[in-house]
């Protein structure tokens, strides 16, 4: 009977430890399913391959469009520059073009005022005389009206220069506006990349998701430069400065003529024909050959104008020693 009551304990105790067991073994399958249905509401948070994709598509599109566009600020930074430093030679001109106009009507007022005190003297001077004065007063005059046209060109190049001027800043500004927001959403686009979609229960990235996007990131494509409206704006520019400077060439080839007691080009004074084109349309600016050509040619138009300075200032000198002379 002993036998049969430990057995029976024994056996209880067994019972009870298989209980025991089978409790903790359910235990372990319920933390087991719970963690299987948490990694599948993470797989299925993850994004697809087709959206990994697209977002990386579009990041590297939206990083081309910013690299582009800060070339374009480039461009027109130093275009602007380029324009200002033209415009600063363009101010020293118009001074020079200034004082020699005061010098002119300088001489114009002292050869009237010696021939009004000629008549006042009761000085008879030759007719011969008398009509050489009045021609070269009359040339002077028309030497000053010619330079008052001039100037007065030159007047509307510089507001329109400064216009263009304007209009580059202000095109520059809209630029640096849109690059910094491309820049935004470039880094915009790069945090959504390669984040998990909320709702994985605090689960951590996949790491091999990570490693793809620091390699993606590593690969940058080439960068093609854009055509904007600041480019075709520039390239208007170049082109009106270009025929500013055929204008002053023509007019400094009158004036020397005129200056040496030649008839001057009727075809170049009326502007029916022009000196030979200073540049071609299609020339790029940024080339420093182009750049160079320029040069050589703004070199040349300055020599032009000490010529023609020369030739004046000879004239003036021989007009005088006449004119004393005669006295």
């Amino acid at each position: 009977m002993k036998k049969q009551e430990e057995r029976i304990r024994s056996r209880d105790k067994h019972i009870n430890n298989l209980k025991k067991k089978c409790q903790k073994e359910s235990e372990l399958k319920r933390e087991n399913q719970q963690r299987i249905e948490t990694l599948e509401r993470y797989l299925a948070d993850l994004p697809t391959l087709e959206d990994y994709q697209s977002q990386n598509k579009q990041l590297v599109e939206a990083e081309q469009h910013a690299a582009q566009l800060q070339e374009t600020v480039r461009d027109l930074e130093l275009c602007l520059d380029t324009t200002r430093s033209q415009l600063r030679e363009k101010d020293a001109h118009l001074d020079e073009q200034k004082r020699r106009e005061r010098d002119l009507l300088t001489t114009i007022t002292d050869m009237q005022q010696r021939v009004q005190q000629g008549l006042e003297d009761g000085a008879r001077l030759p007719s011969v005389d008398m009509e050489k004065l009045r021609g070269e007063n009359n040339v002077l005059r028309e030497e000053q009206q010619r330079l008052k046209k001039v100037i007065e060109k030159q007047h509307r190049m510089m507001e329109q220069l400064g216009s263009q001027i304007q209009a580059l800043e202000e095109q520059i500004s809209q630029e640096d506006s849109s690059s910094q927001a491309l820049r935004e959403d470039v880094l915009s686009k790069e945090q959504n990349v390669y984040r998990p979609k909320p709702g994985a229960d605090g689960a951590e990235p996949d790491p091999a998701g990570a490693d793809g996007g620091s390699r993606a990131e590593e690969q940058q494509p080439g960068v093609h430069p854009l055509q904007p409206a600041g480019a075709r704006l520039t390239h208007r520019l170049h082109a009106e400065m270009n025929s500013c400077l055929s204008d002053l060439r023509s007019l400094c080839s009158i004036l020397t003529q005129r200056a040496q007691g030649q008839d001057p080009n009727i075809s170049l004074l009326l502007g029916l024909t022009s000196p030979p084109p200073v540049t071609q349309l299609d020339e790029d600016w940024m080339n420093p050959e182009v750049l160079q050509k320029k040069l050589v040619e703004a070199q040349q138009l300055r020599r032009d104008v000490e010529e023609l300075r020369n030739v004046i200032l000879d004239r003036y000198a021989q007009d005088m020693g006449e004119n004393c002379i005669t006295q």
